[in-house]
């Protein structure tokens, strides 16, 4: 996500997603810096404007219509994952669970070649208020009159939807007692209540702040510590680029992301150059080319690698020399090796955790991992952005000297 200014964070999470290191990186290095499919060149920023990753530390529990349901838990202790595109569930089983069950956070055990790792990784999903609506209403619902949002959730296309705080939304005149997910028409119009109080909309699971623990009850499943600056971890530190030579003599330092794309110091064209592909789909010719650019490329990945149906594992990557796989930065390099993400992953770890876990290969604090069913505490990452202890330069020294 985007760093607030002040390192104080301005929206609760609710109606949302998160992950833990390995996810949050497999997303940022899947879906967000890949050079040749990010976007437009142009951009001003990365894409959906990530510049950092954020902390936080949760306390979980979830109500006894999921605990004492095993059918309903995904692994123990959690329900079901869904996920949140613009504060929608897109979900159909997610929004149905909500009503039925009330509140609670789902997980979802992932394990993808879109990144290689020795275990798999999980994604969260919190649930806030009214969570079938957007945030905004989404044109061309009738009278709205609000920008597009960054992502267009499905269930708003091609119709539009109201947004979670529209009054009609909220009372509904139609179905003033709306539990129905499967009726779609009003779904895009009306908030959802729950089945077994169905005269309150759906609230979500964030605890109010006067409460010490979550309770497990309607409103009241999750709770956090709220974030400071140390919660958050730009990318332009853990990647190196705010220590990189900038402008035309490299004589000072790149002063973000966007200034080191226009203005890196790279007399020999290092990072000025991406991947193209023509015919790029399952029975195309896959025809594949290294274009010069006239701006550096934090990062891009070999079609082979991040387009084809096997990913990492398809075999046309892995026969592909490693210089051959990937442009940008070092720190990025290595995604389709185990060493790569675990260094990576370390990093993140490290600098939010410190002591308990730097030169220990954990990713989470030993003393603090396990989630136990009922009440228990989880390290949980998300995407937002001080100053980490790997630089490119360290990153490299360290994959150079180590043998996995």
């Amino acid at each position: 996500m985007t760093k607030p200014q002040d390192g104080k964070e301005t929206l609760p999470v609710s109606n949302n997603n998160l992950a833990d290191v390995l996810g949050v990186l497999r997303y940022v290095h899947q879906e967000v810096i890949v050079e040749h499919v990010a976007g437009n060149p142009e951009r001003e920023t990365r894409k959906y404007d990530i510049d950092a990753f954020a902390h936080y530390r949760m306390k979980i529990r979830n109500p006894d219509t999921i605990l004492k349901d095993p059918s309903k838990m995904a692994i123990p202790g959690f329900g079901g994952f869904g996920a949140f595109d613009f504060g929608v569930a897109t979900s159909l089983d997610l929004l149905e669970q909500l009503v039925s069950s009330g509140d609670f956070v789902g997980i979802s055990k992932q394990d993808s070649p879109q990144i290689n790792f020795t275990h798999p990784w999980y994604w969260f999903s919190v649930d806030g208020d009214c969570p079938n609506l957007p945030w905004t209403c989404v044109k061309p619902y009738p009278g709205c009159q609000e920008k597009a949002p960054p992502t267009m959730p499905q269930p708003c296309d091609p119709d539009g939807c109201a947004g979670k705080k529209d009054q009609d939304a909220r009372s509904c005149t139609d179905k003033p007692q709306f539990t129905d997910p499967t009726d779609t028409e009003t779904a895009r119009k009306c908030c959802l209540h729950y089945s077994q109080h169905p005269d309150q909309v759906i609230i979500g699971g964030l605890c109010n702040s006067s409460v010490k623990e979550p309770t497990g009850e309607i409103g009241c499943v999750y709770q956090y510590e709220a974030l400071t600056s140390k919660d958050f971890l730009p990318l332009d530190d853990l990647n190196g680029i705010n220590s990189m030579p900038c402008g035309a003599d490299g004589k000072r330092k790149c002063s973000g992301w966007k200034d080191w794309r226009d203005h890196c110091y790279d007399p020999e064209g290092k990072y000025k150059k991406r991947f193209h592909c023509e015919d790029c789909h399952d029975s195309g010719g896959w025809n594949v080319t290294t274009q010069v650019t006239g701006y550096c490329v934090e990062y891009d990945l070999h079609p082979y690698c991040q387009e084809t149906q096997n990913l990492c594992e398809d075999p046309r990557c892995m026969a592909l020399k490693p210089e051959e796989k990937e442009y940008g930065l070092p720190f990025w390099s290595g995604k389709c090796t185990v060493s790569g993400n675990q260094l990576r992953a370390e990093a993140v770890a490290s600098y939010f955790l410190g002591d308990p876990v730097r030169n220990s290969h954990w990713l989470v604090d030993p003393a603090r991992h396990l989630v136990e069913t009922g009440l228990g505490s989880c390290e949980v990452n998300g995407t937002d952005g001080s100053d980490a202890e790997l630089t490119a330069r360290g990153f490299m020294q360290v994959m150079n000297k180590c043998t996995w």
